[in-house]
């Protein structure tokens, strides 16, 4: 299958998959801690899972990068989502 855009250099990890997961990660768990409903946290999470899994693999798709990349990516965003999310609520804890 023909690539849809021509990439003259190696990326990994893939810095959209990795920027999408740390950036609405981070959101969605601020967010999710926020709300008193458990099915409202779900949702959320759920919501913001999909939308960085769809942001990877349309990079995989366009033939912008290997899966590998992606995952790469999504794994350096996570942790630091889960790092973030650490420091603030540390931060929290120590203020109140």
């Amino acid at each position: 299958m023909p690539h849809l855009a021509v990439v003259t250099n190696a990326s990994f990890p893939s810095g959209h998959a990795m920027i999408s997961a740390a950036a609405y990660l981070s959101i969605g768990l601020m967010l999710a801690e926020a709300d008193p409903h458990r099915l409202g946290r779900a949702y959320l999470m759920t919501f913001v899972s999909l939308l960085v899994l769809l942001i990877g693999a349309s990079r995989v798709y366009l033939g912008v990068h290997w899966p590998s990349d992606v995952v790469a990516g999504w794994c350096l965003g996570g942790l630091w989502a889960l790092a973030v999310f650490a420091a603030e609520r540390a931060a929290r804890r120590r203020r109140g």
